[in-house]
């Protein structure tokens, strides 16, 4: 099955989501969980031959059932700098989630040390708003 990313934006619409964690210096993230384990694997080469970059699938099984496998993708920070602007324009249910993202993306620094403004203040910010966001779209 080819992938494209316009599946890729369905299947995050419906399975993924968006995260920036404070604690971790307000650095996003993309998850995408299922039990498919193939169209998870699709989805992670997909993403590595555009970026290069090499993700990682994290594997959980559910504790009650026993049997239960999911799979999860994270897609870090750097990977988003590439593939957001491409993807955000395709969601639906997660648009508002990925531009906020995408907000946290333009005010971190890709370089650190001295000269290079951090905008902590900004992007925690926006990591609220995101949490916001995310509250919201489990109601509607």
């Amino acid at each position: 099955m080819g992938i494209s990313l316009e599946y890729i934006a369905g299947f995050i619409d419906g399975e993924g989501y968006f995260y920036a964690d404070t604690k971790l210096r307000c650095s996003p993230h993309l998850g995408i969980s299922n039990t498919n384990k193939k169209i998870i694997y699709e989805i992670k080469e997909f993403f590595e031959s555009i970026t290069g970059i090499r993700l990682r699938i994290r594997i959980d099984i559910n504790r009650q059932s026993h049997h239960s496998v999911c799979y999860y993708l994270i897609v870090g920070a750097r990977t988003l700098r590439i593939m957001l602007k491409d993807l955000a324009p395709l969601l639906h249910i997660k648009r508002e989630q990925a531009d906020i993202v995408q907000q946290i993306l333009d005010a971190t620094p890709t370089v650190s040390g001295p000269g290079h403004t951090s905008n902590f203040k900004e992007r925690t910010m926006l990591t609220r708003l995101l949490r916001q966001a995310n509250v919201r779209g489990h109601k509607e």
